[in-house]
C-alpha cells in the first residue's frame, strides 16, 4: 500500500533542525523541511506508514522526545 498513512509536520525553532535530525533515531520515518519566503521556517515531517502499530507509534514518539530533549 503506497500513499496512505499518517503525516505530521513539526515546526522547530530556527537553528534547531540539524541537531534534532542528528538526535533522531533512524527508522523514525521523518525528513526535514524548510519554508520559503521572508520568514523561513524549519521543521520535521513525520510520516509513519498506515500499517504502524501502537508499538511503532510509541517508538516514534520516544525517539522524537529524546531528540528534542537531548543536549546539542
Amino acid at each position: 500500500m503506497r500513499g496512505l498513512g499518517l503525516l505530521y509536520g513539526v515546526e522547530v525553532a530556527a537553528g534547531s533542525l540539524s541537531p534534532l535530525m542528528r538526535g533522531a533515531r533512524s527508522g523514525a520515518s521523518s525528513y526535514p523541511f524548510t519554508g520559503a519566503g521572508e520568514s523561513k521556517t524549519q521543521g520535521l515531517v513525520v510520516a509513519p506508514p498506515l500499517t504502524s502499530t501502537d508499538d511503532d507509534t510509541d517508538l516514534l514518539l520516544t525517539a522524537l522526545g529524546e531528540a528534542v530533549t537531548s543536549p546539542t
